[in-house]
């Protein structure tokens, strides 16, 4: 496991914790947030719905207690950003295939 810790100063304590490695679930549990976050009509709640799903661990203020009773709308939006940048960004790079290039072919 990966903690990143906020560089926001005002959110000192806060921190996410990322898996040593995506797996397949972690596509799944990306999928079942992109649809269930669907009534907030907005990317970026969307976006933070799909990032905390993917979460192992954290420490956010405001996300704390039963998950059915938090507000994403309620949160300041930098951490929010921060949390979308860390996060997506290194899922997504676990979608990445590097290309094999094939030697080129000899003339004639």
């Amino acid at each position: 496991m990966r903690q990143i810790d906020c560089p926001l100063p005002q959110f000192k304590d806060a921190y996410i914790v990322l898996p040593d490695q995506w797996l397949g679930y972690h596509a799944q549990r990306r999928d079942q947030a992109v649809e269930a976050a669907q009534n907030y009509k907005s990317g970026t709640m969307t976006q933070f719905a799909v990032s905390m799903a993917l979460l192992e661990e954290w420490n956010i203020p405001g996300l704390a207690g039963n998950p059915e009773k938090w507000d994403f709308t309620k949160l300041d939006l930098s951490i929010i950003a921060w949390v979308n940048e860390v996060v997506l960004s290194d899922f997504a790079k676990a979608l990445i295939v590097p290309k094999v290039f094939s030697s080129p072919s000899p003339n004639g």
